[in-house]
């Protein structure tokens, strides 16, 4: 599972739109989206609020270090296509 897909289920099993997860975070719902389509990762201070935030309001359990693959990030940083991933529901992602 990639962080971004992680953000997406998260969101998703918590009801929050992209829109209500940006206004808790402080960010614009633009940036929840290139997230979870992995255009792009955020910043490690705003991977922990993403982390605290999402745990606050009854996230499912976090994943295993090891289980968030670092290659979304160098994906997202190469500018591959976005949403390029096949498994991730596409229900869930609008991008």
């Amino acid at each position: 599972m990639t962080f971004g897909q992680y953000i997406a289920v998260a969101r998703a099993e918590l009801r929050l739109t992209q829109a209500g997860l940006a206004a808790l975070l402080d960010v614009d719902k633009q940036s929840v989206s290139n997230w979870e389509c992995e255009r792009n990762a955020p910043w490690n201070s705003v991977q922990a609020r993403i982390y605290a935030t999402l745990k606050q309001h009854g996230a499912p359990v976090l994943p295993r270090a090891d289980a968030v693959s670092p290659a979304s990030v160098e994906t997202a940083q190469a500018g591959a296509p976005p949403c390029s991933r096949p498994s991730i529901n596409k229900r869930i992602l609008k991008c």
